[in-house]
């Protein structure tokens, strides 16, 4: 399935927002995002690291941890995310999801919004995460024929809160000791 390059430049342009990013070409930020875009357009599932390497290849304060999960500790707003020890166990228990997905034959929408939301959960990542998730969110729609999505900037409040109850209700559950 080819994405329409408008369509990946407006899912660039939002995602960068819902972070206060704003961006344009020419701009780091922009063009690392349009990259990593282009890569899961295909709808081939990559894992995780290579595409936030892509992502952040044009950031220079980025790009020497691209795609290595954080060592430190990481809050998001004034919340603390799991202790980074955890991290490569928790994007392993991930990425056994993200290979049952490839198995699935119904339920992709709710299934890729879920690994969306779980990934979230983990921020594996010392910057990129919500602009990695999204992108993650697209290339499992793809790969099971459903069109992109784009997150529009002007529902950030309620995309953070909907991830958020996700976080406390379901992943919370699954692992009540990863954040001390």
């Amino acid at each position: 399935m080819s994405v329409w390059y408008g369509l990946l430049r407006r899912h660039v342009h939002q995602s960068n927002l819902i972070e206060g990013i704003v961006s344009f070409p020419g701009k780091p930020l922009y063009d690392g995002h349009i990259i990593a875009a282009r890569t899961v357009s295909g709808g081939n599932i990559i894992h995780p690291n290579n595409l936030h390497k892509a992502l952040v290849r044009k950031i220079p304060r980025l790009r020497i941890s691209g795609g290595c999960y954080r060592t430190r500790a990481v809050w998001v707003g004034e919340k603390e995310m799991p202790h980074h020890r955890n991290v490569p166990m928790l994007m392993e228990d991930w990425w056994g999801m993200v290979e049952e997905y490839k198995s699935m034959t119904e339920g992709f929408y709710d299934a890729s919004i879920f690994l969306h939301d779980w990934f979230l959960c983990i921020h594996p990542y010392i910057d990129g995460n919500g602009r990695t998730a999204r992108l993650i969110l697209n290339m499992l729609r793809l790969n099971k024929g459903l069109p992109w999505l784009v997150i529009e900037s002007k529902t950030r409040v309620s995309y953070y809160r909907r991830i958020r109850a996700f976080e406390d209700i379901i992943f919370k559950s699954h692992y009540p000791d990863i954040y001390d």
